[in-house]
């Protein structure tokens, strides 16, 4: 069993185009960036949910991101946090 709970790829993606099309729904646009986007969300809540699973409840915000920043790493996702935003 993977990350999705033995179900295949899009698995929950599907039953929403079902759902919809029982509703009538005749078209639906996905954002341009959905196909590359939704793949790297499921990859980083699987590193969160590794960091939780090893580290468990009751730690600091800060150790639990040193610990995400490191499993996204170990999984070769490249990634940045705190990044400066500036708001003018």
């Amino acid at each position: 069993m993977g990350m999705h709970g033995g179900k295949g790829e899009g698995g929950s993606h599907d039953k929403i185009l079902r759902f919809l099309c029982s509703l009538g729904v005749k078209r639906i646009r996905m954002h341009p960036l959905y196909h590359k986007a939704d793949p790297l969300s499921h990859l980083a809540i699987g590193a969160a949910i590794e960091v939780q699973r090893l580290k468990g409840p009751g730690l600091l915000e800060s150790i639990y991101e040193c610990r995400f920043m490191r499993e996204l790493e170990l999984r070769s996702i490249a990634a940045v946090n705190q990044r400066l935003v500036r708001i003018e």
